[in-house]
Formats: C-alpha cells, sequence, structure tokens
C-alpha cells in the first residue's frame, strides 16, 4: 500500500507549481523504472503531458524519464512517441536532445511504429546547431539497422553527415553508422 501511495504522491507532485518539484517528480519516477511505473496507472500519461510544461528544464527531465522507461512502456502507450517526436520541433536545443536521446532509449520497435518519427529524426542531421546533429546520429544509430533499412533517405543523410565540418559531429555520426 505504501508504494501505490508513494507513487501516487509522485504523480500528484507532477502538477506542483514549482518547476524544480516537477522536475523532481519526472526524475523520481525516470528511476523507478517501468515495472514500478506501470503497475500504477496514470504515470506515464502525467509525464507525457510534462512534456509540454512551460518549464523547458521540465520537459527535459519528463523525456529523460519516459526514455529511461523503456520501449515496451512505450509500445504498450499510446501516444509516447509521438508526444516525444512532437517536442523534436521544440524551441530550446536541450529540449531537442532530450528527445532525441530518449526516442533512441525507446529503441526501434516503439519508435518504428510512429509514422514519421525516423524522418523527424533524419531532418535533424541537418540542423544549423552542432549538439542538435550530433544527438539526432546518435539517436538514429540507437534505434538500429532493421529500422533504418527502409528509410533510405534517413541513411543517406547520416552518410553526408560524414563529411560535416565539426569533427564531434562526424565523430558521433561513424559511430551512430557503426551500430546499424
Amino acid at each position: 500500500a505504501s508504494h501505490a501511495g508513494a507513487m501516487e504522491a509522485l504523480i500528484m507532485l507532477l502538477e506542483n507549481a514549482n518547476a524544480g518539484v516537477r522536475r523532481s517528480a519526472s526524475t523520481t519516477l525516470g528511476r523507478l523504472g517501468a515495472a514500478a511505473v506501470s503497475s500504477r496507472g496514470g504515470a506515464v500519461e502525467a509525464l507525457v503531458k510534462r512534456l509540454e510544461d512551460a518549464e523547458p528544464r521540465v520537459r527535459v527531465s519528463a523525456a529523460e524519464a519516459l526514455g529511461q522507461l523503456g520501449g515496451a512502456m512505450a509500445s504498450s502507450h499510446a501516444g509516447v512517441v509521438e508526444a516525444l517526436v512532437k517536442l523534436l520541433g521544440d524551441a530550446e536545443p536541450h529540449v531537442r536532445r532530450s528527445a532525441m536521446q530518449a526516442l533512441g532509449q525507446l529503441g526501434g520497435a516503439a519508435v518504428s511504429a510512429h509514422a514519421g518519427a525516423v524522418e523527424a529524426l533524419a531532418a535533424l542531421l541537418e540542423d544549423a546547431e552542432t549538439s542538435i546533429r550530433s544527438s539526432a546520429a546518435e539517436a538514429l544509430g540507437k534505434l538500429g539497422g532493421a529500422v533504418l533499412s527502409g528509410h533510405v533517405n534517413a541513411v543517406a543523410a547520416m552518410v553526408r553527415l560524414l563529411g560535416d565540418a565539426e569533427p564531434h559531429v562526424r565523430r558521433s555520426n561513424a559511430a551512430a553508422l557503426r551500430q546499424l
């Protein structure tokens, strides 16, 4: 009973007026893991809702938590991948990076089930910001060759990125291509 009560309290804290409290609650839910969170209804949905929080750091924490919960959770909760893909268009670069990392953590099966997810990640390979290009390559690499085999344009964009002006982007991309 205390476990259920603690989970309920964390879910309620996601609605707290203080952004720091919402951030901490998101982080804690991610650390508890998929088994604990899925045993209590509403936690995943509450985290997805925080992806639209006014505070960028809360959006980052919610994305990170969803990534930690994994692909099985995303496959059983409609809207997780879609909400993370939407976050790829966030105005804040660190929020976009967190969304990309979460999508990479969710894995190919969960992400490929969402039409447009791979294309949205591939489009970020051409972002003006170095860290965004690098994170996009890393996320695509984590999805794996089986997922990307049907996305020739994404693979071609990754190959083009091997000629990026930034050494860090070239290294990240080369490592991602090795994962395919």
